[in-house]
């Protein structure tokens, strides 16, 4: 567990390890059991956090849009429910956020933007 403070204030605890869990499905009539591992977190971002949208995602969505995260599910760390100021809510991928930490922010490397991952991963690391 994790709790961290954001502009004065402890928000929420959230879990971001990768500890495995089991996935049920049946195929063919037969019940199967696989096992996943979570991806990696690839950001610093993390609820209440203001973005802005680099990509277009549709029509209410357009680049240039300032968001704010919402929630991040500890299963798929990458992909982030982010909300408009009308309450609309939507998932988008880290990759389609420009997030810049406000100086002062423990996150912040003295008042500059955190670099993205270099490979630009879009998809799920499964080890």
């Amino acid at each position: 567990m994790r709790s961290f403070l954001h502009q004065g204030f402890i928000l929420a605890e959230i879990k971001f390890d990768r500890k495995p869990y089991k996935v049920q499905f049946f195929k063919d009539g037969e019940r199967h059991v696989i096992k996943r591992i979570p991806p990696p977190k690839l950001h610093d971002m993390l609820p209440e956090d203001e973005v802005k949208i680099s990509r277009k995602k549709g029509e209410n969505w357009d680049k240039g849009d300032k968001v704010k995260v919402k929630r991040i599910n500890a299963r798929q760390p990458n992909t982030l429910q982010v909300e408009d100021k009308n309450g609309n809510t939507t998932f988008l991928d880290y990759m389609d956020l420009d997030f810049k930490p406000i100086a002062g922010d423990a996150r912040s490397k003295d008042g500059k933007q955190i670099e993205r991952d270099p490979v630009g991963s879009k998809y799920l690391l499964w080890p």
